[in-house]
């Protein structure tokens, strides 16, 4: 595949959200590096948009990407959101992968960092 992999992330801990995925904000940056330092090696092949992902949607433009797979926020509002800035993108013959919205369960807890006390 000669295509370009484009990584959205914020790399950031959202005030307010409950997921395992919304850790400690010096753990985003442990996973940034992490990301940096991994797809490093493919520099021209490989771009990391540090953002959320209905900002980075506009970026692209209408029909360039070939695929799209959504790992984000997993909250109806948000899937909606994703879906609707993203299907844009998607030329003819692409396919768009997401991740389904879920409710929230007693396994997505707030990080310990973020629990009052």
């Amino acid at each position: 595949w000669p295509g370009v992999l484009h990584s959205v992330d914020p790399w950031c801990h959202q005030a307010g959200y409950v997921d395992t995925a919304n850790i400690a904000p010096h753990e985003h940056g442990r996973a940034y590096a992490v990301a940096l330092r991994v797809l490093g090696e493919f520099r021209e092949r490989s771009v990391l948009h540090k953002q959320f992902s209905v900002e980075a949607a506009k970026d692209f433009p209408a029909g360039s990407l070939d695929f799209v797979y959504l790992d984000a926020r997993h909250d109806y509002p948000n899937v909606l959101a994703d879906l609707l800035a993203w299907t844009p993108t998607i030329g003819s013959g692409g396919m768009l992968g997401p991740t389904p919205a879920r409710p929230r369960r007693p396994s997505h807890t707030p990080h310990r960092s973020s629990r009052r006390a």
